[in-house]
């Protein structure tokens, strides 16, 4: 199943994010500013729900796929700030600015990742409540393929 290696990646991808958002912040921030970055890492640190998710998504897809629409919209709010943080970066406005271009860089590929997710989550997957008619959830055991001797002996009382 193609899926499980997505999300098992993706989970790593999600760390990789979070490290290198938080040190594109650190660029940004005066160099005498460790308050402030501490700050950064305790706000940013939601990010790592992400590789969770995609972590427990790969690990039990059918289990985890009442999950996905809530990934599915973190994901969306990443895009919403990185499209509102995007132009500040880049200094549109401010003819004085002079922009980082790491830091410009991180934020763009953050945000190429999270679309992909997102298409990944929102098209890609299969809902697994979605299955075939009579298709048996996978390690679900039927009445009939359980061996006699291993059934619960039942008592019928008058």
């Amino acid at each position: 199943m193609w899926r499980r290696p997505f999300f098992f990646a993706s989970s790593g991808v999600e760390l990789a994010r979070y490290l290198l958002l938080v040190g594109a912040l650190g660029a940004l921030l005066p160099s005498g500013a460790r308050d402030a970055l501490t700050l950064a890492r305790v706000l940013a640190a939601p990010n790592l729900l992400f590789a969770a998710a995609f972590y427990f998504m790969g690990r039990d897809p059918d289990r985890y796929a009442s999950y996905r629409p809530l990934a599915l919209v973190g994901k969306a709010a990443s895009l919403f700030a990185a499209a509102l943080a995007l132009p500040a970066l880049l200094g549109l406005g401010r003819p004085e600015y002079e922009p980082k271009a790491w830091p410009v860089a991180v934020l763009a590929g953050a945000a190429l990742w999270d679309a992909a997710s997102a298409a990944v989550l929102l098209f890609g997957c299969p809902d697994p409540s979605a299955r075939h008619a009579g298709e048996p959830v996978a390690g679900a055991a039927s009445a009939g393929t359980v061996p006699a001797e291993s059934r619960i002996p039942t008592v019928e009382v008058e």
